[in-house]
């Protein structure tokens, strides 16, 4: 693996959503890791050394804010790019995400056509238009999601 892509969300169906759309990452050698709060995000960080992380800011235990600085202080990480994917959209939130050393912001609820290109754009993958459809026909076609969803 050439890169390393972190998703980083508490809420289990949007975890499940981003898992899904980002799958075709993993099909052109990009590891995708997955934590549901910021103390194993901060776990894995350390260990795979993302290029990459889509982090939500409300969490239990360690916000996304303090996962945030704590990725950019770290000499081994803070070329990482993070990307916070939240409810907390207002103008003072975002400033207090870049205060934090975020890349970017993108607000809930998002298009997941929007995050695969945001990835694509930040890890210059080159994804083709065949690629990045097929990471969104995985939201639908499997046991995993139909459960995770209650379906």
């Amino acid at each position: 693996m050439d890169k390393n892509l972190l998703v980083v969300e508490d809420d289990q169906k949007v975890r499940l959503l981003l898992k899904r759309a980002l799958r075709c990452f993993e099909e052109n050698d990009v590891g995708l890791f997955i934590a549901a709060n910021g103390a194993e995000a901060l776990s894995i960080a350390k260990r795979e050394k993302p290029d990459l992380v889509f982090l939500d800011i409300m969490m239990p235990d360690v916000s996304g804010l303090d996962v945030c600085k704590q990725i950019k202080a770290d000499p081994e990480l803070k070329n990482t790019k993070v990307v916070f994917i939240t409810a907390k959209g207002s103008e003072s939130d975002i400033e207090e995400g870049k205060k934090a050393g975020c890349d970017d912001y993108i607000t809930k609820p998002f298009s997941p056509d929007d995050i695969i290109e945001k990835a694509d754009d930040i890890l210059v993958i080159g994804l083709d238009e065949g690629s990045k459809s097929s990471g969104l026909t995985y939201l639908f076609d499997d046991a995993e999601s139909d459960n995770a969803l209650n379906v």
